[in-house]
């Protein structure tokens, strides 16, 4: 079972500059990885050449960029998502279709002058016409309400980069000495965060944490955990920036508790309709 828990970070005036270059760079190679997926080995070749994978475009692009794995992990999920839903939406619009289909053939045998049958020969069509023009589109980054905000005048370029360029993650390991691991909790409620500079010293950013009392517990679990992944987010806030990590790790699933001492209830989910 995955916890996450959520932080407010502390960044001063330098390390919020540096902050937002991560941000920058992560989500726009974030963009061109998604392209590449999405578009396939041609819209590859046509770009970076032949006999290249994905990672190495992306190294290419951002000079051996620190969370290339994290990226490359983030749009995969985001593409598989999109497959997931357009699968389902295919499944759900079919069986709209079926279900229409069986009510004009029934209307039909009673009496073909019927006036429901235009509605239904209506939908029928619509429905068709849909599923044949179903296809998977690339996702707008921000979201679409956002962009067209943008697009409309309604917020400033500045404010549209700072919400669509909202975040960056990447995996965090205890062990010493492992090289996989980019942002790491430190026991003085501290985070700290890999930068893309190369310069001795400046490699990493060490951000001051809040915690209160009813984090303390999970904190401490968190110090104790192998694995966890955290997301640095920014969020505006009365025209000020703030700034969060959220921090994922493993916890056990708790023994279920039931009974039915004042009665059950029952849900129906459906299960019929799932793939």
């Amino acid at each position: 079972m995955i916890h996450t828990v959520k932080f407010r970070i502390y960044p001063d005036t330098t390390q919020e500059r540096k902050l937002h270059e991560i941000l920058t760079i992560y989500n726009r190679v974030k963009r061109i990885g998604y392209k590449l997926l999405f578009y396939g080995e041609k819209y590859i070749t046509e770009r970076f050449g032949e006999g290249k994978n994905i990672q190495q475009c992306l190294m290419s692009v951002c000079h051996n960029n620190p969370y290339v794995n994290a990226i490359l992990i983030d749009t995969k999920a985001t593409l598989e998502a999109q497959k997931t839903w357009l699968k389902k939406r295919r499944k759900y619009m079919t069986q709209q279709l079926q279900t229409i289909i069986k009510k004009i053939n029934k209307i039909k045998n009673i009496d073909l002058h019927d006036r429901r049958l235009k509605g239904l020969y209506a939908s029928r069509s619509s429905i068709m016409a849909k599923i044949q023009n179903l296809q998977l589109e690339p996702v707008v980054f921000g979201g679409k309400t956002l962009f067209r905000e943008r697009l409309r005048g309604k917020i400033s370029k500045e404010k549209f980069r700072i919400q669509r360029d909202s975040s960056f993650s990447c995996v965090g390991v205890k062990q010493k000495g492992a090289r996989n691991w980019y942002i790491k909790i430190l026991e003085g409620k501290q985070v700290k965060i890999r930068t893309f500079t190369k310069q001795k010293g400046r490699k990493w950013l060490i951000i001051p944490m809040s915690v209160n009392h009813v984090q303390e517990k999970w904190f401490k679990e968190i110090l104790s955990a192998e694995k966890y992944t955290v997301s640095v987010k920014r969020q505006l806030i009365k025209d000020k920036l703030r700034y969060y990590i959220h921090v994922s790790y493993e916890i056990p699933a708790p023994t279920p508790r039931y009974g039915y001492e004042t009665g059950a209830i029952g849900l129906d989910f459906n299960i019929t309709l799932l793939p």
